[in-house]
């Protein structure tokens, strides 16, 4: 990595965009994604992910969050990223049962108590750090990252993310939905 002073990112920008469900419904829908990344000057990306669902009237002990962490980078090679995780709470900070299973090609963090069941609207913060998401360029670094994954088979409402990084680095925002 050359450093951050030429970095290629997004930078404090809100992206908001209306996802259709990646599968069959199963009856309840994410209202809200949104994740705040922060790039710190060692190249790791602090996460937090605000996500807020409504279970409408289904009885669920919570939600998992797949997070990738295997990327093909050329036809010989693979990316790999490195995860942990800080925790998970509620929207008012209280702390929730989580597991968190590491896969091959990904990360998933079951959310919920598995002796209670819950109803209607709930509030998810999950906190993590990734390393290795920094891809090294001769004049640049290049942040790439998909920022709610693949593995949703759900309705999303509403998807943002803010990007912030040291002062001065970033030279040069583009997002893809």
């Amino acid at each position: 990595m050359k450093g951050l002073l030429r970095l290629v990112a997004v930078a404090a920008l809100t992206l908001t965009a209306v996802v259709p469900a990646a599968a069959a419904d199963t009856g309840w829908h994410i209202d809200s994604f949104r994740a705040d990344i922060t790039i710190r000057s060692n190249g790791n990306l602090n996460i937090v992910e605000a996500i807020d669902v409504d279970f409408e009237g289904l009885q669920k002990h919570g939600i998992f969050r797949i997070i990738p962490m295997r990327y093909r980078y050329d036809d010989a090679r693979d990316r790999l990223y490195g995860i942990f995780v800080h925790g998970v709470t509620d929207a008012t900070g209280r702390a929730l049962i989580y597991q968190v299973s590491k896969g091959e090609a990904a990360t998933e963090i079951k959310i919920g108590d598995p002796a209670r069941t819950l109803s209607g609207k709930q509030s998810y913060r999950i906190s993590y750090t990734i390393t290795g998401a920094l891809n090294a360029f001769a004049d640049h670094d290049e942040l790439y990252w998909n920022v709610n994954g693949d593995k949703w088979d759900v309705p999303m409402s509403i998807v943002s993310a803010s990007v912030v990084g040291p002062a001065g680095a970033i030279q040069k925002v583009t997002c893809f939905q």
